[in-house]
C-alpha cells in the first residue's frame, strides 16, 4: 500500500479536480473516510492497473486546461512511465 502522505495527496489533487469541474465544494473528511471504507473492503486491490496511465493524462490533461497543479497526480505519472 501507498503512504498515507501519498493517499491524502492523491485524494486532494482528485476533490480539487472535481470541485473545478462542478463548481462545488466536497466535504473532504467524508470523502475520505469512504475512500478508507473502499481501500479496506478490498486490501488486494492493487488501484493501479493498465488504465491507470490513460486516466492519470486525462486528470492532468483537465487540470492544465484549468490551470491547476495537481503535483501529487503528476508525480505518480512519472512514477508509472
Amino acid at each position: 500500500m501507498k503512504s498515507p502522505i501519498v493517499i491524502i495527496g492523491i485524494g486532494n489533487d482528485v476533490i480539487r479536480l472535481q470541485e473545478a469541474l462542478t463548481g462545488r465544494r466536497f466535504e473532504r473528511e467524508a470523502l475520505f473516510a469512504a475512500m478508507v471504507e473502499a481501500f479496506e473492503g478490498d486490501p488486494s486491490h492493487g488501484c493501479v492497473g493498465r488504465s491507470a496511465p490513460a486516466r492519470f493524462a486525462r486528470a492532468l490533461a483537465e487540470a492544465e486546461r484549468r490551470g491547476l497543479d495537481l503535483p501529487t497526480l503528476r508525480e505518480r505519472q512519472a512514477a508509472l512511465a
